[in-house]
């Protein structure tokens, strides 16, 4: 896995970067299946587990890149599947909305 990192917690290094990779593993695989539900409990857990400023944890993990292709993020995962839904989510989770 590819991405930035960001943390303030207390946990040791280890923990934290074996969280951000499970989410980042569950993230992508939800991407890849246009499993919207899944993507979005991702994006609402990675935020209490991963720690640090919220914007931060949100773009590490979208900037995730998948090891066992091309190096794709989620985004491109879900679009190059045609899950129009699923790309949706993803770009909220980026760019919330906050009216």
């Amino acid at each position: 896995f590819f991405f930035f990192f960001f943390s303030s917690s207390s946990c040791s290094l280890d923990g934290v970067m074996a969280a951000a990779e499970a989410a980042a593993r569950r993230l992508l695989a939800a991407a890849r299946a246009g499993d919207c539900a899944e993507l979005r409990r991702v994006l609402a857990r990675a935020l209490p587990v991963l720690g640090g400023p919220a914007r931060a944890q949100v773009a590490a993990l979208l900037a995730a890149t998948d090891p066992d292709g091309d190096d794709a993020t989620a985004l491109h995962l879900a679009a190059a599947r045609g899950h129009a839904e699923a790309v949706a989510v993803l770009l909220e989770g980026a760019y919330p909305c906050t009216s």
